[in-house]
């Protein structure tokens, strides 16, 4: 249990830090478009 809730961390903070990078490099615009696309 301990280790797949320490891998599914792991996962995680790469995902948020792709996500983190993602909306650095991308102009606004396609923000409001991918957020409308999301939801």
């Amino acid at each position: 249990m301990l280790k797949i809730s320490n891998k599914h961390d792991k996962i995680t903070k790469v995902v948020l830090t792709n996500l983190m990078i993602f909306l650095i490099i991308t102009p606004p615009k396609i923000h409001i478009f991918s957020f409308l696309v999301g939801v």
